[in-house]
Parts: C-alpha cells; sequence; structure tokens
C-alpha cells in the first residue's frame, strides 16, 4: 500500500465502538468480515483488515511495510486485540502455521471442533425463538465464523440434528435471514462501502454474503439504478 489513508480520532472511534470483549480475551470485530474470517474495516476510502488497522492505531500509527503480515497469537482472524498481534515475515507466518499445526483441513477456520450436539440443538431452538437479532449474534455466542453457522443452516452439518427438527431447516434459516436484514440499515456510510466493494473487484455475490444484503440491491447499486446520488 504505497498510498496510506489518513486516519481521524473519529476512524478510531468508529473502530472501537465494533469491540466486543470475549472471555477468551480476544477481541471480536463485529463487524462485516472477508470469506476467511478477517473482519474489514473503511477508512478515509480505503478497506483493509480490521486486525492490520487495529495494529496501526494501538503502535503509534506506524504503518507496517508492505511486506510484513499483522500475524495473531491467538490464531483467531477475528480478533482485533491489539495485544494478540504481531509483525511477521510470509515465510515467518507461514512457519508459524506448521509449527501450530494450522494447515487448513477442511475449513479449520470455522472451529467446529467447539461444538457439540447440545450446543446445535440449543442453537436451532434459539433462533426459532427469535432470541437472535442476526447472525453476527451467533458468530459471537459459539465463537465460531459465520461458514459454520450456514453449513449448518444448509443442512451440510450436523445433519444428525438438523434431521430430526420438527420445523423444516429452510425456515430457521429464513428465520437468520430475515433477522439479519431487518439489523442492516442501508446507510450513506454503508453504501460507500459497498461501492468500494465493487471498485476493488469484489463479486456481487461475495459482497451479498459478507454484509448480508440481497444480491438484487448490490446488482442495482452496481448498475447504478439505486442511490446513484450517493459518492
Amino acid at each position: 500500500m504505497n498510498q496510506k489513508p489518513r486516519i481521524h480520532q473519529s476512524d478510531i472511534i468508529r473502530f472501537n465502538s465494533k469491540i466486543l470483549i470475549q472471555d477468551s480475551g480476544c477481541y471480536h470485530f463485529d463487524g462485516c468480515s472477508d470469506k476467511d474470517g478477517y473482519g474489514l474495516f473503511q477508512v478515509d476510502g480505503f478497506r483493509m483488515r480490521a486486525h492490520r488497522f487495529s495494529y496501526i492505531i494501538y503502535n503509534n500509527m506506524q504503518f507496517p511495510a508492505d511486506e510484513l503480515f499483522v500475524c495473531h497469537t491467538c490464531d483467531n482472524p477475528n480478533c482485533i486485540n491489539p495485544n494478540h498481534l504481531f509483525l511477521d515475515t510470509h515465510l515467518g507466518n507461514e512457519n508459524d502455521k506448521t509449527q501450530k499445526n494450522r494447515r487448513p483441513k477442511g475449513n479449520e477456520l470455522n472451529r467446529s471442533d467447539v461444538l457439540n450436539d447440545d450446543i446445535i440443538y440449543q442453537l436451532i431452538i434459539d433462533i426459532y425463538n427469535n432470541k437472535y437479532s442476526c447472525i453476527n449474534e451467533i458468530e459471537f455466542k459459539l465463537g465460531v465464523h459465520r461458514d459454520t453457522i450456514s453449513d449448518i443452516l444448509k443442512g451440510k452439518t450436523w445433519k444428525h440434528i438438523t434431521n430430526q427438527l420438527s420445523v423444516p431447516l429452510q425456515t430457521i434459516k429464513d428465520i437468520v435471514i430475515q433477522k439479519t436484514k431487518l439489523k442492516t440499515k442501508m446507510t450513506g456510510q454503508l453504501i460507500l462501502e459497498i461501492k468500494q466493494d465493487l471498485k476493488l473487484g469484489l463479486t456481487q455475490k461475495s459482497i451479498s454474503e459478507n454484509r448480508n444484503i440481497s444480491k438484487s440491491v448490490i446488482g442495482r447499486i452496481y448498475r447504478g439504478e439505486t442511490y446513484s446520488h450517493i459518492n
């Protein structure tokens, strides 16, 4: 990143408002994330990973060299706790993965090992009883990536539990989708972030999934049919 974003105090306040402290000591980033579970934060027209932004603002605004990675001691990609972050080279980062046996096996970021039958069953009951307002709340409560939740609701995993439901799994999935849509307000800032995503080459499908906004809405923004006055 040759050109660096200008960071204002308002950006730092906005960033800190998205911190949810977990019992593990990790700081969960309560915002959108990419397919690998890393939080994404926009500042001064730049989209960067949230943990990298955290490292910058808590290290005297020092921008790491482009060839350096901001790594996690906790191995939680969504964590933005500055005390869990350190700099390393690409080779060092790869060696760290090997030493910690973090080479992907399936989708290791989903951390499905923290789940069990009782948790899955209770999750379905809680969703049906409207105890969650959006998918982010489920992520935070269970400490897993949204892909893990998505796989459960699609019937790809934990079938021996979801196949026994008296309510169709699609109904449970629809509840989550509708709740999340209601939680997501199309603010001017959100429109600008979506337009930035499109400029960066993200697909409409990935933006839709990351932001829990229907693909048709993203398409209309892309074609300039809606929100064309926001730039």
